[in-house]
């Protein structure tokens, strides 16, 4: 039940995935016990139809009954009639959700997930100066500009060989540049990484890397 939750991507397998994979294993856990530790402490054990006395005071072995039929007698008071059952039943939505509404944490406290923003730097070898840099930046400006605020469904169909971008943020330095990028549909994210991984490689001599957000 738990198990599929873990390979949900995106946000949502990122929060979820280590969670479901805890139950899973509880669950598979408790199965395992269940159907071999139970049964066979169960077969060892000697239950007293009796409550026995010893200077007026009860054995555990006693405590332990007279507890299990008062709780025994407790459930079938709850069940003996509608109106009964009904107000169980209530009365557990209600202490339910009251303890969904005081202990559930705020948003904040969820950590934040990957986000679809792409950062690209470039590091220039020793000798480089900001001209040289700035003539690498706008070789990268003229190639991708054109492709933002493109149609995504151009990239999907093949017609282009970079994903259509939602906006390119350059920043040029003497020692390097950073491109910080977004696509416009968040799922060509690895396709912009390797895009500009590749297009970084036709500069001889730079040291450079792309990263999600």
């Amino acid at each position: 039940m738990f198990l599929p939750v873990g390979f949900v991507e995106q946000e949502a397998g990122q929060l979820y995935s280590d969670i479901a994979i805890a139950i899973s294993a509880s669950i598979l856990a408790s199965m395992l016990v269940a159907i071999t530790v139970v049964p066979t402490a169960a077969a060892r054990l000697q239950i007293s139809t009796t409550a026995r006395q010893t200077d007026k005071k009860l054995t555990p072995r006693g405590m332990g009954l007279a507890w299990q039929q008062f709780t025994v007698k407790t459930v079938a008071w709850l069940l003996a009639n509608d109106r009964r059952r009904a107000a169980c039943i209530l009365l557990t939505f209600i202490i339910s959700g009251a303890i969904m509404v005081t202990l559930t944490p705020p948003a904040e406290y969820l950590p934040e997930g990957e986000e679809p923003k792409v950062f690209a730097m470039m590091n220039a070898p020793p000798g480089y100066n900001v001209d040289a840099m700035v003539e690498v930046a706008n070789e990268l400006r003229e190639y991708f500009m054109p492709f933002v605020d493109d149609d995504p469904e151009r990239f999907a169909r093949g017609e282009t060989a970079v994903p259509a971008l939602a906006y390119i943020n350059l920043r040029v330095q003497a020692s390097g540049l950073r491109i910080i990028t977004e696509p416009k549909d968040p799922s060509d994210t690895d396709q912009i990484l390797d895009v500009f991984t590749q297009k970084y490689r036709e500069f001889p001599g730079m040291r450079a890397f792309a990263a999600r957000g």
